[in-house]
């Protein structure tokens, strides 16, 4: 069987604005092996660019967390996250200004 490379557990997003709480998502769980493709799918507004942001690191999830490979992103740093997004990560959005 393939390695996994990119992994979440509960994986979920909030945002707060003036006393109300806005959830994106909540408890995703997804693997990700190596030679696998991924296509994230849902309507505009569903939450699939704060997924892959989430995923790649740019932001930290309100719950759970996401491993590249056996590694928590939630322990890095900005700088860790960061020089990881430089070497590991890649992404193919719809539209240029995502």
């Amino acid at each position: 069987m393939n390695k996994v490379v990119l992994r979440c557990q509960g994986l979920g997003k909030e945002f707060s604005d003036v006393g109300s709480e806005l959830t994106i998502f909540k408890d995703i769980d997804l693997t990700l092996h190596q030679g696998e493709t991924l296509a994230i799918v849902g309507e505009s507004g569903s939450g699939k660019s704060t997924l892959l942001h989430l995923l790649a690191g740019l932001e930290k999830p309100s719950s759970g967390e996401v491993f590249h490979g056996e590694m928590s992103l939630n322990r890095l740093s900005e700088a860790q996250r960061s020089e990881l997004r430089n070497r590991q990560f890649g992404f193919v959005y719809q539209f240029h200004h995502l």
